[in-house]
């Protein structure tokens, strides 16, 4: 949990990791590989853990401050998240941009957001690949098909954007 608070309060001081390293000032009490091997742990479920965190921030910190008369949404958002730079990203696809009328490389990206009004915070996002494989410009690598069989978090992270 300390790998993990660190680097939420890293996206608000306006800084790097390596910077915290190189100057010194707040640097953790772990290495920078804990960080990056922290990261790369494929039994971590993002989704679900961002889901929790959302309910959690939502429950004990956001309603107790606000009226109960307020209604409660969530918010379905489905946008596309452009990669036209990109050629050899795994899964791209090819998307048509609702707002520009369009084709363009990238994904959908499908996002859940709560709200009451004045204040909106994302619960969870995916990225979207495309079913139709005539769309996809690379599809996932042979030695990956194999894996989607398994209940491995990373593995169903790759199902989920087929």
């Amino acid at each position: 949990m300390e790998i993990f608070q660190y680097l939420f309060l890293l996206i608000f001081s306006n800084r790097s990791m390596h910077m915290n390293f190189l100057t010194g000032r707040n640097t953790p009490a772990f290495a920078k590989d804990t960080v990056y091997r922290f990261m790369k742990v494929a039994q971590i479920n993002w989704i679900r853990f961002t889901t929790i965190l959302s309910g959690r921030i939502i429950k004990e910190a956001i309603v107790p401050l606000d009226s109960l008369e307020r209604a409660n949404v969530l918010i379905i958002d489905d946008s596309m998240f452009d990669r036209n730079r990109s050629k050899k990203m795994e899964l791209l696809t090819k998307v048509y941009d609702h707002a520009k009328h369009t084709y363009k490389f990238g994904f959908q990206i499908l996002t859940l957001v709560w709200s009451y009004g004045s204040t909106f915070l994302p619960v969870n996002s995916v990225l979207l690949s495309s079913e139709n494989k005539r769309n996809r410009i690379n599809e996932a690598p042979p030695w990956i098909k194999g894996l989607l069989d398994t209940n491995d978090a990373n593995c169903l992270c790759k199902k989920g954007l087929l």
